[in-house]
């Protein structure tokens, strides 16, 4: 049992299994749950393929108005693949893998101490005087890396949130067909990881004031920075920070170009930087974010969005201000019961009417919600908080009847994720010493269950009401084929 332990400490082995059991969830019975293609699937074919053979627009009138960077990724899917509804659908699958691939990471920098023994050596070379100070160290992370990895002392919460984000049935559904929700997701993630590496990089210490509990307990993140001294100068690390900075700004660029709630997304990184006191480091960001965001900014300032104005009552200068405030406060309650108690009418987005979260998922998400209100001191509680209210926001500003949307609240996952990992912390702390490991096994059996409810809801019933939300009986390329005639 302990060398089972000590394996699934390894990275590279949990990255395995994350990356099997989400190629295995998005790719069973792939085309075939849900089987046949919806309007909005036939108009994304239509606009992907209208880009092809002219200069980049980044912004077209067709399918009620979408800004490009996803069609022209679906373009080359059916480059790559030909005209079929494999091609039209890949590219949401395979974002939705990355994405479990790239939020392990992003919460391996948040909770995991790295003391990699290699690492260490490279990081730390050995010359002079200090050589026994740094094999000291050396040695000791090593043993103390080996000591984690044999008792399963300090539980892996990266494994652990990934493993719930990508059996939520609300995460997977839409990376099995063509909406482009994975895409902005992969991109805000993105965003987020090269953010959080300049944090890292940095050796930005965890707020001590916040308590652990001890089965979850996690010391100071990228603790290496500070037990050994870094290689080169300070110098090499601030260049470091800007190309990390220039990466994050401009994911955040790309996602300001693709499904509209995206291009608000850019706030959660400005807002992070400024409650980290890294003002002075916000210009490298908004320099390859505002260069992204440049052609699209120039268009819509020329030609109104369609879209928006079709779907927000802020634009609509027919409604009154008391009404606006109704239908906003219409949308919050709305929104909040979507998670609990009753979900999103569309057969698309959802089983109609079930809640978006399964019962212990749920109760875990309000549990760590309110613990992330409770120690919102803590900087990355605050930046789950932050990046959960923007997430709701572009749904809280479209009209009541289309409420509550699980498409357009999709990258709120990451928060909710969080906060679920986030409550079992905080309920865990309860547990004696003596009933640690047992409660270890009682959660990764919790955990699977509820996999396995998700996935069996999706299969066995979503499937039955996709016979209806999916009306399109037809291959796509007859479809594109019936339409050109």
């Amino acid at each position: 049992m302990t060398f089972i332990y000590a394996t699934m400490k390894n990275t590279i082995f949990q990255l395995v299994i994350l990356i099997g059991l989400s190629i295995f969830i998005t790719f069973y019975q792939f085309n075939h749950v849900p089987k046949n293609l919806n309007f909005d699937e036939v108009e994304f074919t239509k606009l992907s393929l209208s880009l092809q053979g002219k200069p980049y627009v980044p912004y077209s009138k067709l399918a009620t108005g979408h800004s490009t960077l996803y069609f022209y990724v679906l373009l080359g899917s059916f480059k790559l693949f030909g005209i079929n509804n494999f091609a039209l659908r890949f590219p949401s699958a395979l974002f939705g893998i990355l994405n479990v691939i790239i939020i392990y990471l992003i919460f391996h920098i948040i909770f995991k101490t790295k003391s990699n023994f290699k690492n260490n050596v490279i990081a730390s070379p050995l010359s002079g005087r200090g050589n026994l100070v740094n094999i000291r160290r050396l040695i000791g992370n090593g043993i103390a890396t080996l000591t984690r990895l044999s008792g399963f002392a300090r539980d892996d919460k990266a494994f652990i949130l990934a493993f719930i984000f990508l059996s939520l049935r609300w995460y997977f559904n839409f990376s099995r067909f063509a909406f482009e929700a994975t895409f902005l997701l992969f991109l805000e993630l993105c965003s987020l990881f090269f953010l959080l590496k300049v944090k890292c990089h940095f050796g930005e210490r965890s707020d001590s004031r916040i308590k652990h509990s001890r089965f979850w307990s996690s010391s100071p993140r990228c603790r290496p920075w500070r037990t050994l001294p870094l290689a080169g100068s300070f110098g090499e690390a601030g260049q470091s920070d800007v190309f990390f900075l220039l990466l994050s700004g401009l994911f955040a660029g790309l996602a300001f170009n693709s499904y509209t709630p995206g291009r608000i997304f850019f706030l959660v990184p400005l807002f992070y930087l400024f409650i980290t006191k890294n003002k002075t480091k916000i210009l490298p960001f908004l320099i390859s974010f505002i260069i992204l965001t440049m052609p699209l900014s120039f268009y819509l300032i020329r030609n109104p969005d369609i879209r928006v104005n079709q779907q927000s009552f802020l634009t609509n200068n027919s409604v009154s201000i008391t009404n606006k405030f109704s239908y906003l406060g219409q949308n919050i309650v709305k929104t909040a019961l979507m998670f609990n108690v009753r979900g999103d009418v569309n057969g698309r987005h959802n089983y109609p009417l079930k809640s978006a979260l399964n019962p212990l998922i749920g109760i875990l998400f309000l549990v760590g919600l309110i613990v992330g209100i409770h120690q919102r001191q803590n900087k990355t509680n605050q930046l789950f908080l932050i990046y959960f209210i923007i997430s709701l926001i572009p749904t809280l500003l479209t009209y009541p009847h289309e409420n509550p949307h699980m498409l357009r609240t999709f990258t709120v996952i990451p928060s909710i994720v969080y906060f679920i990992v986030l409550g079992l912390q905080w309920l865990t702390k309860f547990i004696p010493n003596q009933y640690r490991k047992i409660s270890i096994y009682i959660v990764f059996m919790l955990l699977i269950l509820s996999a396995i409810y998700e996935i069996r809801t999706y299969f066995y019933y979503q499937n039955q009401v996709f016979k209806q939300a999916f009306e399109i009986k037809k291959d796509i390329s007859q479809v594109i084929e019936k339409d050109s005639l």
